[in-house]
């Protein structure tokens, strides 16, 4: 089978990556990206052309360029694939990770929020991946120390992880660590003391409020006792 002439340019490409020549690296990847011209609109190819490129970049800290690779390649999967599509999702996961690092925070913003748009589409409101990004919105928003949306995000993220893991599981646990450590910077430290023992303390959230309720429930059944006489009888019994 024939080498074609973008196959020639990958592996060039890739063995100077691993080498750690990274200058040398991109323009095999530029090469690339021209072969990929005569691809079809569809072929994968061309995106993951434009990935590795990005990724070259990156390597050399020129993030602006390689944010600007990375958004053509999402371009053409949102064409290709549709904007509901994973692999949109991990475009713009690449670009939002860039943004970061960039120190721009409002444009990374929306890119977070279509994230977990995607994700809810294809997974549903309570998958794990959905709670991951969720959490991952939950940092983002308390990095800014924009608060009320942090803890919007965070108590989504505990409800989903505690109804998948269980309450007193380590993803639980270290969810709300982060939690309570927002809620002290916001001078909660009693609500951030309580939340913390409902998942390390002797009994979780619910099992206190099944406790609360068995305990009503007791005190009910006593008082009906009361009514009826039946201690009474104990009395009268002495």
């Amino acid at each position: 089978m024939m080498v074609t002439e973008w196959e020639k340019y990958k592996d060039s490409a890739e063995q100077l990556v691993q080498m750690g020549r990274y200058s040398e690296a991109e323009n095999f990847w530029m090469l690339a990206v021209k072969a990929a011209d005569d691809f079809q609109a569809n072929d994968p190819r061309t995106t993951y052309t434009l990935d590795r490129l990005g990724d070259c970049f990156i390597k050399q800290q020129r993030f602006a360029e390689a944010e600007q690779v990375f958004g053509m390649a999402l371009e053409i999967r949102k064409q290709v694939l549709g904007h509901t599509h994973l692999d949109v999702g991990k475009s713009l996961s690449q670009i939002v990770d860039l943004m970061q690092i960039e120190g721009k925070h409002n444009e990374a913003e929306p890119l977070q929020l279509e994230i977990l748009s995607i994700y809810e589409v294809n997974f549903g409101a309570e998958h794990p991946g959905v709670a991951t990004i969720v959490l991952n919105l939950a940092q983002f928003y308390h990095g800014l120390k924009r608060y009320n949306e942090a803890e919007l995000f965070y108590k989504r993220a505990l409800a989903i992880k505690q109804k998948l893991y269980g309450y007193r599981s380590p993803e639980v646990k270290g969810l709300t660590e982060k939690y309570a450590a927002m809620l002290q910077e916001c001078d909660r430290a009693q609500e951030a003391e309580s939340l913390v023992e409902e998942v390390q303390g002797t009994a979780s959230g619910v099992w206190r409020a099944i406790n609360a309720k068995r305990e009503e429930e007791v005190k009910s059944k006593g008082d009906k006792m009361k009514r009826s006489g039946f201690f009474d009888r104990f009395k009268k019994d002495r």
